[in-house]
């Protein structure tokens, strides 16, 4: 009996076992049976009817998060991998919606840091390398954040520690059918199936709609995952998170499947998901309003009550509203520093082109904390010629107008190293790595609080057409600026002078006036600018300033605004028309052919070279004057040539031969193959040259080649002796004869 009572306790702490950790692999379709296994904060809840995950609804700035209540662990000796399938649905709360939802990979469950808005319930602003938030988040984005580097507001990003996509590109998946990549629409409101997959440092995300198979080729695939790394260990954890801003979306999962091998993921039966409906925009303020008569008169009461205390608080706070078409009266304007009005077109300029200058300018009636201010003002920086333009210029919400501690260059006039309070707009010129600039052609926009180191940042730009369109802040051109503060967000957009105000900001982020100048009921709002090594002229053309939103601004009348003064260009000179560059074809052909006729110049210098030179040595010196050059022989011989042959003897042949002087000569060719012998025989020969006899042919010199010697004697027309001794044609010489030749 006890033996049975032990197995039946056995069999019931086994069968509860699962309920408390739910090991991989494992599959959801629907969470109505996983509430035991998820641990759920924020916004998240599993819906009764269905068991639908819902991460976020249409509240404002809301996040929820979803996470297996234990971390999955990785031995030493398994590889760290896993395969995910699940199910989501993003529908839209309203007429703009966002901001997205992310499969998160975490160290910790612990989000308190995070922030919602376009972090996703993930990050905040200052997660980034040097803060690591040790995650690694796949997000579906639904909101365009141009400071985040986001693509559109459709896109599928991979991040690392901060809200910047380490990778991403536009939501579609790949249809092996046609062929083609088929765009996916994230808040249509229609389930989407995603695949996220990671092996060695690979990680690949596949989409898809509900009822179509994985397709073949990933959206995103990357190499450089470091997943231990990234988590600082092989203990982590799984799951969801969306988020909200003043842009709201219902956010669901539908279904999961988690696996630590792709091998061994499960299939989800899609038949077996919960439903979600898709409310429309006026369907989801009729629910709104569909409560119970009890819950409704609780409701007015407290809309009685809220009315009631703003209308006190409207009572005491007056409604703030100005324009200056142009700065000609001065009678509400604090001007400071260098700042000054130009008469008389009335162009109020905060700065020249003199090195390390300031200038302010402040409306000098304070304003109300409010919670809610628009600003719409009309500036130009026009730079100096031949001289680096900088710094850039600041419209400027501050509790005092004494910026005495402010410092010129990159601090703008409104700051210095230290900390002080002010919110600040900047339009920078100037790139400085240490407060976290951007470095972009033409300039950047930046929020800054309390100090120069901007909390938002994106590149000088406005959107037209689908697109952001880059504008240049030195350009020296009228650009209208719009500054927008709801009471949660600041929103800043920028346009050229003829374009209307962007439909999207270049620049929003979260921003609470009242944590930023706590115990402090009245502002002051104006601009500041300052130079440095870097100059430029800052320009204010108009302004308007409402606190109550949008509406309460004053129109802008482009016709009549001040001209921007330009300085005179400096003198130019016209550089020639530029040449055509040449084909890389041609120019090898040139160099080739270079190289050929510098090769052959070379080869007929050496020849030639080669052609006329002797042979010299030391001892040689005392018979120079005795010498002859070969170069000069062989033009008197015509280069030896045939019709200046006269004959062959016994030592070589001899030719006839014309010095330039006009004396003839005989040149014999005498061959040797050796030098033993050719000093004495040299010698020889110019000691011959020194005798004196009537019929003896004068010798005149000699001339020494490598394997050949060269003498040089007096042309005889009449031939030589020896054709009168022996060439028996001829008449032969007498015994008498020769004995008087002999004599002489």
């Amino acid at each position: 009996m006890t033996s049975r009572l032990v197995l039946r306790m056995f069999l019931m702490i086994s069968c509860l076992c699962p309920s408390f950790q739910q090991e991989p692999p494992f599959v959801y379709n629907g969470f109505d049976q996983a509430g035991n296994n998820l641990h759920l904060d924020g916004g998240a809840r599993i819906l009764p009817h269905g068991g639908a995950l819902q991460l976020t609804n249409d509240t404002l700035r809301q996040m929820g998060h979803a996470f297996l209540q234990q971390p999955i662990d990785y031995n030493s000796s398994e590889p760290v991998s896993f395969s995910t399938h699940f199910v989501c649905a993003l529908l839209p709360a309203g007429y703009a919606s966002g901001h997205g939802m992310a499969f998160v990979v975490s160290q910790s469950t612990d989000f308190s840091h995070a922030e919602p808005t376009r972090f996703f319930g993930i990050f905040n602003t200052s997660s980034n390398e040097s803060t690591p938030a040790r995650v690694l988040a796949i997000e579906l984005d639904t909101s365009l954040a141009p400071e985040l580097k986001d693509i559109s507001d459709n896109h599928v990003g991979i991040d690392v520690d901060s809200a910047v996509s380490k990778l991403s590109a536009n939501a579609s998946y790949f249809s092996d059918k046609e062929g083609r990549s088929i765009e996916i629409k994230l808040l249509s409101g229609d389930p989407i199936q995603v695949w996220v997959d990671y092996q060695g440092t690979t990680l690949n995300v596949t989409l898809a709609p509900l009822k179509t198979e994985k397709p073949s080729r990933p959206l995103l695939s990357s190499a450089s995952i470091n997943l231990t790394e990234i988590v600082q260990g092989r203990r982590m954890f799984f799951g969801f998170s969306g988020a909200t801003g003043s842009i709201m979306s219902y956010q669901y999962v539908l279904g999961w499947s988690f696996s630590k091998t792709m091998a061994t993921l499960q299939s989800i039966d899609i038949s077996k998901l919960p439903k979600v409906d898709h409310p429309s925009y006026e369907m989801h303020i009729r629910s709104r309003l569909s409560v119970s008569s009890s819950s409704m008169a609780r409701y007015l009461l407290q809309i009685l009550i809220i009315t009631s205390l703003h209308l006190i608080s409207l009572s005491s706070q007056q409604e703030t509203s100005f324009v200056y078409q142009n700065f000609t009266s001065q009678e509400n304007l604090y001007l400071d520093a260098s700042a000054k009005v130009l008469l008389p077109s009335g162009l109020l300029q905060l700065t020249n082109t003199s090195d390390y200058q300031m200038g302010r300018a402040f409306h000098k009636k304070p304003i109300q904390l409010i919670s809610s201010f628009s600003t719409h003002f009309v500036c130009a920086l026009v730079a100096k010629p031949g001289v680096e333009p900088g710094h850039g210029l600041t419209f400027l919400v501050s509790p005092s107008t004494d910026f005495s501690y402010a410092e010129s260059t990159r601090y703008l006039g409104a700051f210095n190293a230290s900390r002080s309070p002010a919110l600040a707009v900047e339009l920078d010129t100037i790139w400085n790595p240490e407060f976290n600039d951007i470095k972009v052609v033409g300039g950047h926009v930046g929020i800054d609080v309390n100090d120069p180191i901007s909390i938002a940042v994106a590149p000088a730009s406005y959107y037209s057409k689908g697109r952001n369109v880059s504008l240049n802040l030195l350009s020296g051109n009228p650009i209208q600026v719009w500054v927008d503060y709801d009471g949660s967000v600041l929103n800043v957009s920028l346009a050229p002078l003829e374009v209307e105000k962007p439909s999207r900001p270049v620049l929003s982020h979260p921003i609470n006036l009242s944590d930023i100048f706590p115990n402090i009921s009245k502002l002051f709002v104006g601009f500041s600018a300052a130079t440095g090594n870097s100059v430029c002229d800052h320009y204010i053309l108009w302004w308007s300033f409402g606190t109550s939103g949008g509406g309460s601004l004053h129109r802008l009348d482009i016709s009549k605004l001040p001209q921007v003064p330009h300085p005179k260009p400096l003198p130019t000179v016209h550089p020639k028309a530029p040449h055509k560059k040449l084909p890389p074809w041609i120019i090898f052909l040139v160099v080739f052919l270079a190289v050929v006729a510098l090769a052959v110049l070379a080869g007929v210098y050496f020849q030639r070279r080669k052609k006329f030179s002797e042979v010299s040595e030391t001892w040689e010196k005392e018979f120079d004057a005795h010498r002859f050059s070969y170069k000069s022989l062989y033009k008197a011989t015509k280069g030896f040539s045939k019709d200046e042959f006269l004959g062959k003897g016994g030592f070589g042949e001899v030719y006839r031969g014309k010095l330039p002087q006009g004396r003839e000569i005989a040149v014999k060719r005498v061959s040797h193959n050796g030098d033993e012998g050719v000093k004495q025989f040299v010698a020889e020969v110019v000691s011959m040259r020194c005798l004196k006899h009537r019929n003896l042919v004068p010798l005149f010199g000699y001339c020494r080649r490598k394997r050949e010697l060269l003498l040089v004697s007096e042309y005889m027309p009449n031939g030589s002796l020896d054709e009168h001794l022996f060439d028996e044609a001829k008449r032969i010489l007498s015994w008498k004869e020769r004995l008087v030749v002999v004599k002489g």
